[in-house]
């Protein structure tokens, strides 16, 4: 539904959206906390998208959440040589999903200094580290598991829909001893032609190993978000209140 390029809302509920509950920085939406301002989603999107892409997907997940706010960056352009070098939004480069425990990932050191700027000013700006929330969709979710894992202080939680886990090899030597205990949520669709479903269990193996606390649920979806009701059942257990 949300997935991509793809995704849901009519053009009059966006741009009420956009109106009452969220203000743009640049190429970022923020959706302001509806209540008092507790704790953050940060949420990075697919390859070709943007932040507005997912707007709808998150404000719907922050109803349940209103004392969070959301922020959806969008990735800077750059040439992707798996779309024939086209310039498109993009938090790395991908030659093969095939092979994706061999690629070098061109561009993700850039995006990796871009998410960890929104962590640090999050902080910075009052909210407890373990009250950020990190997350993404796809390439979004690959970012997101590798700039979590590697952070230095402890997140609330992090969250990956039909992602991957890039530098397979270095996780182990990586991975932040306050972040190794940090609850994730990781969700593929077993008819994701995408993302196969074989890269997602292969990063799933590296992370269990490495001993952290992860959930990883299948579907019968296809590249796509998971059902938002277990996303909430998820961060229920982090955020109660």
């Amino acid at each position: 539904m949300w997935n991509g390029m793809q995704h849901g809302g009519s053009v009059l509920k966006y741009i009420f959206l956009l109106s009452l509950l969220c203000v743009a920085m640049s190429d970022t939406i923020v959706l302001r906390a509806p209540k008092q301002h507790e704790g953050t989603i940060i949420f990075l999107h697919g390859l070709g998208d943007t932040g507005y892409g997912w707007s709808d997907a998150l404000h719907q997940l922050q109803r349940k959440f209103p004392n969070f706010k959301v922020v959806l960056p969008t990735a800077p352009k750059q040439p992707v040589t798996i779309n024939g070098g086209m310039t498109m939004t993009s938090w790395h480069d991908i030659i093969s999903l095939e092979h994706i425990h061999e690629e070098t990932f061109t561009g993700i050191e850039k995006s990796i200094q871009i998410v960890r700027d929104f962590l640090n000013r999050e902080i910075e700006s009052g909210v407890p580290s373990e009250k950020i929330v990190l997350g993404g969709f796809s390439q979004g979710a690959a970012l997101s598991l590798l700039v979590g894992f590697r952070f230095e202080k402890k997140l609330g939680a992090i969250l990956a829909f039909s992602g991957y886990l890039p530098f397979y090899a270095d996780f182990s030597k990586t991975l932040s001893p306050q972040n190794k205990d940090t609850k994730v949520f990781m969700s593929h669709g077993n008819f994701d032609r995408v993302v196969g479903p074989s890269i997602a269990t292969a990063s799933v193996e590296v992370i269990k190993k490495a001993g952290v606390n992860l959930d990883f649920k299948l579907y019968n979806i296809a590249h796509q978000q998971p059902p938002m009701t277990d996303v909430i059942e998820f961060l229920r257990q982090i955020f109660p209140n």
